[in-house]
């Protein structure tokens, strides 16, 4: 694994390294943000040595794999969705010199079509697959570190135990985990925390799950054992506001949780109903007092500029943020990205590049 973005690496550089692995294969893995830069370095790869295969992964193609086919030519395969189960069964059929064409998950290009396999069910059964392969990263505790407002102590890194999310929130590309919901067993995460704190000396998470507090029972597991093992850990998560209760909230600060993030999105009511968040801003009031009453800090995330924006909402937005208890919040530019539903709206509201 070359992790270019977390060594800031130039893309001479990052050519010049994987040509000096002499791989087979190239897997890509891009978000939409840098699929102009993995397109750059496959063509570096290619002009260097065309009988390396090149595969692209990600959010990216995942969201909008015709397009980034089209307009991408030096991309021979794409891997759609999760591609754990794709990816073995796609090299195995590389190496053995069979048709590609069988294996589930994959956007090909043959000549002047562009071909799609049969779609890949979702993986279930999360336990099943091997722990992070940390230790082919660069330094974990030097690259990997959650942004300094969502630490407490150090050495600190992120984690993700679940996939998919129940919202249907415009802004957002479902695409790769979809609004079907898993997550890996309590086990399976307490072990995980463990390895960090062995290897890494790792004493701070932030837990990235889109929906880590919907279910409730593997979370209630987790902290129950973090108390009873004495697991000597802080850390924080993200959350709906409509996934919590009280009690729930008392047991996470004792296990060590400080600080919840919640997608509160805008003050305006008008403004998340557009969103199709799916929740009332009274809801986002009372679960922020609820986590400050059970002892935790509360950080709520904004956004400005969404379909539907005034000076009024923006205004009514900014009241809200003044007048609920946050201990921090964030605003950022609403974005409407491939994949999500706002990207095909956009056009409704303004012109959208």
């Amino acid at each position: 694994i070359i992790d270019a973005l977390a060594l800031k690496m130039t893309i001479k550089e990052t050519i010049d390294a994987i040509i000096a692995e002499k791989p087979d294969y190239l897997g890509i893995t891009s978000t939409t943000m840098s699929v102009y830069t993995a397109a750059e370095v496959a063509e570096g790869v290619h002009k260097v040595n065309p009988d390396i295969r090149i595969i692209l992964g990600g959010p990216h193609i995942t969201a909008v794999p015709e397009e980034t086919m089209n307009i991408f030519l030096i991309f021979e395969i794409g891997v759609i969705g999760e591609a754990e189960d794709t990816i073995l069964e796609l090299l195995k059929a590389l190496d053995e010199g069979k048709s590609i064409n069988k294996v589930p998950g994959l956007i090909i290009r043959e000549k002047e079509n562009i071909i799609f396999t049969d779609k890949r069910k979702p993986i279930m059964e999360l336990d099943r697959l091997p722990f992070p392969a940390w230790d082919m990263l660069p330094n974990l505790v030097k690259y990997y570190q959650p942004a300094a407002d969502t630490m407490h102590r150090y050495p600190a890194t992120l984690l993700i135990t679940s996939r998919g999310c129940t919202g249907q929130c415009i802004f957002c590309d479902r695409s790769v985990f979809g609004n079907l919901c898993r997550c890996y067993s309590a086990d399976y995460v307490i072990r995980m925390i463990k390895k960090l704190q062995q290897d890494y000396g790792i004493k701070e998470l932030f837990i990235e799950d889109d929906n880590f507090l919907l279910f409730k029972k593997r979370l209630k597991e987790i902290c129950e054992r973090i108390i009873n093992e004495k697991i000597d850990i802080t850390w924080s998560c993200l959350g709906r506001v409509d996934t919590i209760d009280a009690e729930l909230l008392k047991l996470m600060n004792k296990a060590g949780c400080w600080q919840i993030n919640f997608g509160c999105e805008s003050g305006s009511q008008k403004i998340l109903d557009i969103l199709n968040k799916g929740v009332k801003k009274e809801q986002i009031e009372e679960a922020i007092k609820m986590a400050r009453k059970a002892g935790m800090d509360v950080k709520g995330l904004f956004m400005l500029g969404n379909f539907g924006e005034t000076k009024e909402t923006i205004e009514e937005t900014l009241r809200f943020i003044k007048k609920i208890p946050l201990t921090d919040f964030h605003i950022t530019c609403f974005t409407p990205l491939p994949g999500a539903a706002a990207y095909n709206l956009a056009d409704k509201y303004g012109t959208f590049d």
